[in-house]
């Protein structure tokens, strides 16, 4: 008996052996007939603001939300639960669990169903990225890929692939996914719970998912956490607690943020799986539903753009290239931040001080707006009227053409272009002309934020980003001193029903035809650029920048966090007293020649004589031959620091009251004499309130603004 005994072993042993062998080699053989060939997994792209919230997420060419994670990236408690419950020896077996498989199939033979199930995780795998029929073949073929998979990858790497195609529901795939659909939360914040329902949820994904029963996913989570209990990974108690708790579904809809500017960022970069912008996702989300709210008092075909970049870092925080991508009426799908279109009146400010960086001009230069002509040119102001002599701060506050012009002449469009080209600013226009200043030229909504934002970053442009990289380095395209001359002039314009306490240089623009509203704003901090207008092109008679653009460029300051810095006056800046009309200080006039004077800021002093009329004429001290001198009045007063018909919100403020005009000056409130010259908007009353000032010379003037909650 103990002869057969050891005979029966030692066949056993060869049988073992053979069959070992044969299996292997049928292995090898299937494994060189059939070599593993992982499919390539593409992976959804989602877009992400700056602190990783997400924009905008873009499915597969098949339609399937699948946003990639690394383990690293997912919650400890999901990953742990995953192991326990669908596959305790992972990290032991080879793909194949032996007495897991010979369990199932004793189960098959003897119930003639399915008690149990044998797949290991990377049988899963093997099955979800190799399909086939449930058949005993189909099986087979799983098993066999399976050991190819533990062949080729880690353990590792096959987790991660798991945990990245794993059916969620629907068109969703993978737990990062999952966790953003049914949570709105990250993989990496899941709790006990939710990792729970998201480790079930694959074996009957279309029937757990919560947003079809809540009551099922509720009976699938349960059944985990009681594996977990099991196998002493949770207390009795915290799984009673658990399992008390009702599904914590909070859905979140597909993310739609930025939509034009993920869409060409995704265009340029195709195969990232994740796009990281410089957008505050917030301040894009709120700004988004203000321009869509606003856009439904537009006339019709009316869209609108908003970029905001930050002057310190040039990165751009917000980007909305249309008022609705989805409203076709207004051409929603055409992304105005990077068209070109005619800026109107935007590039005045950048004339002007180019002027004075040159020496043509000063800040209080005496300028000539009457009827006239420059070679062939005959611009004219936006009213038709004509003011006469014009200081060149008040010529560019209220946009009058004719004197800029003027000083275009003298500074020339050749050199002009060639400034802004040199600082990389892109402009569109075959031959400079005169009339670039008054819009005769193609440029941006992304070109003029740019040069915008110079007037804050001591004359610099710099190039502005949307994706995050380091910008260190801009081209100069005006002076320290001129840019901070430019910028306090433009900060002293009150726009019509609306205060902001910040001091925003600003400037509108309309293009001919009224087919484009511009208004871009400045401070220390940030730069704001508004567009409004047909993208099509065609004329909108009335949409005037002041009556949409202003009052948005405005209202979406009040959207961003207040200015930390302050502007620093540059060391070039001096003081100095000019007299009209000759255009120099006062010390090198004499007395009885200075009719009319005003303290200005010069650039290192200098006050270039007031600029003849006509080519090749020479700079003179009298008035202008095209000025009629019987016509040239001197300044009144106006009250600068409100415009008429103001709206101002009550808050815990004070506005300091400025006036233009022969000081000194007193300033009454409903005709009480005010004893300093400020506002302490608190204590003010709600409703209507008349500002009146009075100068040295007893004139007047007057506004009324009134305060709301």
């Amino acid at each position: 008996m103990h002869r057969i005994f050891k005979k029966f072993l030692k066949y056993s042993a060869y049988t073992v052996v053979a069959g070992s062998i044969s299996i292997m080699g049928a292995f090898g053989i299937f494994n060189y007939l059939n070599p593993l060939v992982i499919p390539k997994i593409e992976p959804s792209t989602v877009v992400v603001d700056r602190d990783g919230q997400i924009l905008r997420q873009f499915s597969d060419h098949d339609g399937i939300f699948r946003h990639w994670v690394e383990l690293k990236e997912i919650n400890p408690l999901y990953l742990n639960a995953l192991i326990n419950y669908e596959d305790r020896y992972f990290y032991q077996h080879f793909g194949v669990n032996p007495l897991a498989t010979i369990r199932a199939f004793g189960q098959f033979i003897t119930h003639r169903k399915v008690i149990s199930g044998s797949s290991t995780l990377t049988m899963q795998v093997a099955r979800l990225l190799y399909p086939h029929e449930r058949t005993m073949l189909g099986k087979t073929e799983q098993m066999f890929r399976a050991i190819q998979l533990e062949m080729a990858l880690t353990k590792e790497e096959i987790l991660t692939l798991y945990v990245n195609i794993a059916p969620m529901g629907g068109n969703i795939e993978g737990v990062q996914t999952a966790s953003w659909r049914y949570f709105s939360k990250d993989a990496n914040s899941l709790n006990i719970a939710e990792s729970a329902l998201l480790v079930a949820l694959p074996q009957r994904p279309s029937i757990y998912r919560p947003d079809q029963s809540l009551e099922k996913a509720k009976t699938a989570r349960n059944k985990v956490l009681d594996r977990l209990d099991e196998f002493d990974h949770l207390s009795a108690e915290d799984v009673k607690r658990y399992k008390q708790e009702p599904v914590n579904y909070r859905p979140s809809k597909t993310q739609f943020s930025a939509p034009l500017l993920s869409e060409e960022l995704h265009k340029q970069q195709p195969d990232q799986h994740i796009i990281h912008t410089t957008i505050d996702a917030n301040l894009q989300k709120k700004l988004e539903r203000f321009i869509k709210n606003q856009s439904q008092t537009w006339p019709e075909k009316i869209s609108s753009a908003v970029l905001i970049v930050n002057n310190h870092d040039h990165q751009v925080y917000a980007y909305i290239g249309s008022s609705d991508l989805f409203d076709r009426d207004r051409f929603g799908y055409v992304d105005i931040v990077r068209a070109i279109r005619s800026p109107g009146s935007t590039l005045k400010p950048f004339a002007y001080g180019m002027a004075m960086d040159y020496g043509i001009i000063h800040e209080a230069s005496l300028l000539t707006d009457v009827k006239r002509g420059f070679d062939g040119y005959f611009p004219k102001n936006f009213d038709d009227q004509f003011r006469g002599a014009v200081p060149m701060f008040k010529a560019l506050q209220t946009s009058l053409n004719v004197p800029v012009v003027q000083v275009f002449q003298h500074l020339t469009p050749h050199y002009f272009v060639k400034k802004l080209r040199d600082a990389n600013i892109e402009l569109h226009v075959a031959e400079p002309t005169l009339s670039i200043i008054l819009g005769g030229v193609g440029i941006s909504l992304w070109e003029q934020v740019r040069l915008f934002s110079s007037l804050s970053t001591e004359g610099r442009v710099y190039p502005i980003t949307t994706t995050p990289k380091a910008i260190t380095s801009g081209k100069p395209i005006l002076s320290p001193e001129s840019a901070w001359i430019t910028h306090k002039i433009l900060s002293q314009v009150r726009p019509a029903n609306r205060f902001n306490p910040r001091k925003i240089a600003w400037k509108t623009g309309t293009s001919y035809g009224y087919r484009d509203g511009w208004a871009i704003g400045t401070t220390p901090d940030w730069t704001v650029g508004v567009w409004i207008g047909r993208p099509d092109g065609v004329p909108n008679v009335g949409a005037l920048a002041n009556r949409y653009a202003t009052p948005m460029l405005f209202d979406i300051f009040n959207y961003l966090p207040k200015d930390k810095t302050t502007l620093t006056k540059p060391y070039g800046i001096q003081t100095a007293t000019i007299c009209w009309p000759s255009g120099r200080k006062i010390t090198e006039v004499p007395i009885e020649s200075c009719l009319e004077r005003y303290d200005i800021d010069t650039i290192d002093g200098k006050t270039p004589p007031t600029l003849y009329d006509a080519s090749g004429e020479m700079p003179h001290s009298g008035w202008p031959k095209l000025l009629n001198i019987e016509d040239v009045t001197m300044q009144s007063v106006q009250i600068l620091t409100l415009q008429n018909e103001s709206i101002i919100f009550k808050s815990p403020y004070t506005i300091q009251l400025n006036a233009q005009g022969n000081a000194p000056f007193r300033w009454y409130l409903d005709g009480q004499l005010l004893e300093n010259p400020e506002l302490d908007i608190q204590s003010l009353k709600i409703g209507i309130h008349t500002l009146s000032v009075q100068d040295s010379l007893q004139k007047v003037d007057k506004v009324s603004f009134e305060i709301r909650e």
